[in-house]
């Protein structure tokens, strides 16, 4: 018998075999693997097999309060597990977003940090290729935010408080955002987008469940059911919606998903897709996160930024009384007015800014007046002044040292803020433009004041906010702590405070802190509606207001301005404090943004204070002259 004839066989045949094996995994590997990937019948067989289908980590507050999990479920399209959003989570629909399944789009952290969470990243990435071998579903990372889930809870409660609506200094809205932050680490610890979503009925609702949320949100106008829109009534209106899909779109109704869903919905498990259809339809819009994914003009609080700009440059200090009224009406520079009219530029390039724009304007005070006068007062005839003084390069720079027209380093993407003129198509975008931004003078002394053409996004303010209450230091704004592995509990990966950029000098943001204590106590802020000042809070809140005009276009109605308010607390004056929170807060359409934020944010500091950080002392109360005698009133 010839052995080694055998073994030489036999070699080849296994050879024969690798080869073959080698060129099947070349050809399903890179050939067709395009075609394998696109697939999403084969994709979503492949992810959602009991050995394949994740454990999906858990996001947690920075307590380590359960705000969102996952529990395992047969109803068909979840993949295994139902994502399920705790009472906790409460506010934070935006922030974390929502997953449903791997085929379908989610948001939020559930969106950026999916490979974590997904266990597709790191050490856990190879232990779960250890646990496909094993047929073992693979476990992801959990998530620990850096939000604390009582301020959250402080947020949703008190967003509706406002002071009495008149239709002309304040109107009823339901729109906008708060921001709460530690601004010496960057830290969020509470951010709120209203109006909010349901997120667990995104991911699975009962046609029951359906039936509340949508009544709650006010859809069962938009579909046709009369009040009380009782059980009954609500599935007829949902059957009558799908019936006209049908006659309308005839043979084509089947490339529409629509088209299937009525009241069936509750069979076939896909209540949520109608509940997420008519959320994307909502012209309320509860989908846009509006802390990152808005943009607005900031109004009078973007005085702020120009100050902080005057000082810090050298242009002007706080006290200087360059501002005075001139009966001739000359143009700027020759003239400097504190009420207006003042004429900027010169021939052809010129325009004038009414004295009807100055909020001093009809004040009993005489001349001249200080630049810490006009911030407390919000002039906006001296602040057109202060950037013309500033300079175009000079008030760019520190813009550009806030991130404005660029991306913020956040954990979910930002819009970009914008203090130039932009093509519309790259108004509040993702994308930085790439130009060099220039300004010509009458839109910087618009954009001094807040008008021209800024346009901003709440977490923008935020960070000009952060900047001036931690002594000039601009941290990267943070959402995710740390993440954690579920296993062994060890921490995988920690996300430490990080300095962005030293803004202004330490003695300029203590100046500003001044100014903006001068605001609550003596001026745009103090008045009783707001309810800001002493006696109404304790905690020293200081600020700064605004009440962005909005573009009427040919609305023959007013529309109302957009409210904002920038605050931090609590703060000695003169006392080079470094406030422990920051709270920015804006209402769409609201009017006057003292009014429309001011009682809102005195319940909230006070909850937070009491509740939250009661270890954080009450200042002392100002004296009874302080703003005579510091030059925010005169006597």
């Amino acid at each position: 018998m010839n052995i080694s004839g055998s073994i030489r066989r036999l070699t080849n045949v296994f050879l024969i075999l690798f080869v073959a094996l080698s060129a099947g995994l070349v050809y399903w590997q890179v050939v067709v693997a395009q075609q394998v990937v696109s697939n999403s019948h084969l994709t979503y067989t492949r992810q959602c097999t009991s050995d394949n289908a994740p454990v999906r980590g858990t996001i947690y507050d920075r307590n380590g309060v359960r705000l969102a999990y996952s529990i395992p479920s047969t109803l068909p399209g979840l993949c295994g597990y139902q994502r399920i959003y705790t009472s906790a989570a409460q506010g934070l629909e935006g922030l974390i977003g929502y997953y449903i399944s791997p085929n379908l789009t989610s948001t939020g952290i559930e969106k950026q940090y999916n490979d974590y969470l997904n266990g597709q990243n790191g050490l856990t990435g190879l232990d779960n290729s250890v646990n496909k071998i094993l047929h073992v579903p693979p476990h992801g990372d959990d998530i620990y935010l850096t939000i604390d889930w009582r301020i959250e809870q402080i947020l949703v409660k008190n967003f509706p408080t406002e002071a009495r609506i008149d239709n002309y200094y304040t109107y009823k809205t339901d729109r906008g955002s708060i921001i709460v932050s530690d601004p010496s680490s960057g830290a969020t610890l509470g951010i709120l987008s209203e109006p909010r979503y349901d997120a667990n009925c995104v991911v699975h609702c009962t046609l029951s469940q359906l039936r509340t949320n949508m009544l709650a949100k006010g859809y069962d106008k938009v579909i046709g059911c009369n009040a009380p829109c009782s059980a009954n009534q609500f599935n007829a209106a949902l059957d009558a919606q799908k019936a006209a899909l049908i006659a309308k779109l005839g043979p084509d109704c089947d490339q529409f998903s629509d088209c299937s869903v009525g009241s069936d919905c509750g069979t076939a498990q896909n209540c949520n897709l109608l509940y997420l259809r008519y959320l994307n339809s909502d012209p309320e819009q509860p989908l846009i996160f509006r802390p990152t994914q808005d943009c607005y003009p900031p109004g009078s609080t973007y005085k702020t930024l120009t100050l902080m700009a005057a000082l810090d440059s050298g242009a002007l200090g706080l006290t200087d009384q360059v501002f005075y009224n001139d009966p001739k009406d000359h143009p700027y520079p020759e003239h400097l007015q504190a009420e207006g009219p003042i004429t900027i530029g010169s021939g052809n390039d010129t325009q004038m800014f009414p004295a009807s724009i100055s909020n001093i304007l009809g004040y009993t005070h005489t001349f001249p007046v200080s630049m810490a006068y006009g911030f407390s007062h919000s002039d906006n005839i001296i602040f057109a002044e202060v950037g013309i003084k500033v300079g175009v390069t000079n008030w760019l720079q520190y813009n550009q040292k806030l991130y404005v027209g660029q991306n913020i380093p956040f954990d979910i993407p930002v819009k970009v803020s914008t203090v130039t003129r932009l093509p519309q198509s790259n108004l509040c975008s993702y994308t930085a433009p790439t130009q060099t931004p220039t300004l010509d003078m009458r839109d910087l002394a618009s954009d001094s004041f807040g008008q021209g053409v800024d346009f901003v996004t709440p977490l923008q303010m935020a960070l000009i906010n952060n900047a001036v209450a931690a002594d000039g230091k601009l941290m990267r704004p943070m959402a995710v702590l740390k993440i954690v592995d579920p296993e062994t509990k060890s921490t995988l990966k920690e996300f430490s405070p990080q300095l962005l950029n030293q803004v202004i000098s330490t003695s300029t943001a203590q100046q500003v802190r001044d100014a903006m204590y001068g605001v609550t106590a003596c001026g745009s802020g103090s008045l009783s509606a707001v309810q800001l000042s002493y006696p109404y809070t304790p905690w020293a809140v200081i600020g700064k207001t605004g009440t962005a005009q909005v573009p009427q276009g040919n609305s023959p109605t007013v529309i109302p301005g957009d409210s904002w308010f920038i605050t931090a607390a609590p703060y000695t004056y003169q006392s080079n404090s470094i406030p422990p929170i920051t709270i920015t807060a804006m209402k769409e359409n609201g009017g006057e943004g003292a009014y429309a934020n001011g009682p809102m944010l005195r319940d909230i500091y006070a909850a937070i204070f009491k509740d939250v950080m009661p270890s954080v002392q009450m200042p002392a109360a100002p004296a009874n002259d302080f703003c005579v005698a510091n030059n925010f009133l005169q006597p």
